[in-house]
């Protein structure tokens, strides 16, 4: 045992100089015949071994202790009772859960409920028919609008620059405004204005119709003025703006310039594009777009708070899964570690007796080692004592416990971890079924309790509002 000192004779030998002690003691004739009481050199040998033996002792006694207190305190008899409250601990804290996340599922299944009623009202009142047609996300619709603007803000100050006084940096300060304009203006109209083509009301159609023809007229006067103008950039620059409308008086078309005619044939593929990008950002029924992404908002998060009360239920389930598995591998642990100490126990038991054994055989070499050496010079006999060998340490065994009720102690531990194993078997399965039990019952929660009263209360607040649900 690596507790217990070493016990190496011929160190302490050295150390206390036995063998010249021994010839001096003897070239004195010490100790003398008739001495029948051990002398100096005695008590010197016996008081280092005594006290290697006594450190010896102690260390293996305060081992023996800490071991046997080790092992006392392994029990797995609380292990059975907590694993049965496990199972009450989840059915608990599921009814905890559903009781907490009640509040959020009212309010999120009332407001899915409102957002339907709002949408169906809309489908009712406007007669739509078909199902809302809307992109997912505007990055791309807004992607082409910047495109539609960066491009042809490019090619109008390229042309523009040709002509004009003040260079590229000019022409391309008057690119970027006519194309803000012409694209903006074709966006606008294509989201406010064509939509209302597609309402129920006569009148807004006849407004969206006179509203399209008006902006087909504008701008193609405006692509046309924009034209004039490049042309007049070519005639004079600086009197191009001034000169621009009366050119356009004297004839829409009369434009002999190839620049001027390609600006203008970009500017109306500019607008187009930009009218159907905007006509098409949206369903083509004028909000319903809006009404239908409000209803799916609130939809999805409802059926989000649903979710979350279905993977708490689980959550609950799987934390009394791991906690029950924890348990079983501690009381796992805590028998093989019972073993492990009782096998300590038993080699500290023999490790001692072995210690024993060394420290008289250590004694009795060290006294030898003297009483030869006192012999070998002294000129008269050596006292009679010198031929005997007492016994220098108590050999009563090392008090480790009852080592053969740890014995037994170490069957009934594992007749405990094998209903332990069996115990946690039954509860898994039954975990199972409480997992099952509780997904059926927090569907009939959801539908008998929170979407009946969401729902009623819908019900009462559309008719306190005087709308029909």
């Amino acid at each position: 045992m690596t507790i217990l000192p070493d016990v190496d004779a011929f160190r302490i030998a050295r150390t206390l100089q036995i063998e010249a002690l021994g010839n001096q003691n003897g070239r004195k004739d010490l100790p003398a015949t008739d001495d029948v009481s051990p002398d100096e050199a005695h008590r010197q040998i016996e008081s280092t071994v005594t006290e290697l033996f006594e450190s010896g002792r102690a260390a293996a006694l305060n081992e023996a202790a800490r071991l046997e207190d080790q092992r006392n305190q392994i029990d797995l008899k609380p292990v059975e009772r907590i694993i049965s409250t496990i199972q009450n601990n989840i059915n608990m804290k599921i009814k905890r859960v559903m009781s907490e996340q009640k509040k959020t599922l009212l309010i999120h299944r009332r407001e899915e409920r409102a957002m339907l009623r709002d949408l169906k009202y809309f489908i009712e009142s406007n007669q739509i028919h078909h199902e809302p047609r809307y992109p997912e996300s505007n990055i791309f619709h807004i992607s082409i609008i910047l495109a539609l603007v960066v491009m042809e803000s490019l090619a109008n100050s390229y042309f523009f620059s040709k002509g004009s006084d003040m260079g590229l940096l000019g022409g391309t300060l008057q690119a970027m405004l006519i194309s803000i304009a012409n694209v903006g203006l074709s966006v606008m109209v294509g989201i406010y204005v064509m939509r209302n083509l597609h309402h129920i009301l006569i009148e807004r159609k006849v407004t969206a119709a006179l509203g399209v023809l008006g902006y087909l007229s504008i701008i193609f006067l405006f692509n046309l003025a924009t034209a004039h103008y490049r042309a007049q950039l070519e005639i004079n620059a600086l009197l191009a703006l001034n000169n621009t409308i009366p050119s356009l008086r004297k004839g829409l078309f009369w434009i002999d310039n190839f620049d001027a005619w390609v600006l203008f044939v970009i500017g109306l593929i500019s607008s187009s594009v930009a009218l159907a990008d905007g006509y098409l950002a949206d369903d083509r029924y004028p909000n319903f777009g809006n009404v239908h992404r409000r209803y799916r908002k609130a939809l999805i998060a409802y059926e989000a708070a649903k979710q979350m009360l279905l993977d708490a239920i689980n959550q609950a389930v799987d934390d009394g899964q791991a906690e029950l598995n924890s348990r079983v591998d501690r009381a796992r642990e805590d028998c093989n570690e019972f073993s492990r100490l009782l096998a300590r126990s038993k080699s500290l038991q023999d490790g001692y007796q072995a210690f024993c054994n060394a420290i008289e055989e250590c004694y009795r070499t060290l006294l030898s080692m003297y009483r030869t050496a006192n012999r070998k010079v002294r000129s008269s006999v050596a006292p009679g004592y010198f031929e005997d060998f007492l016994q220098l340490c108590s050999h009563s065994p090392l008090p480790v416990g009852d080592l053969a009720a740890a014995e037994r102690k170490v069957k009934e531990l594992e007749d405990y971890l094998a209903n332990i194993d069996h115990l946690a078997q039954t509860h898994h399965v039954e975990f199972r079924n409480i997992n099952d039990r509780a997904l059926k019952d927090a569907e009939l929660f959801l539908k008998d309790v929170v979407e009946r009263e969401a729902d009623a209360a819908t019900a009462d607040e559309a008719r306190i509002a005087g709308l029909t649900v």
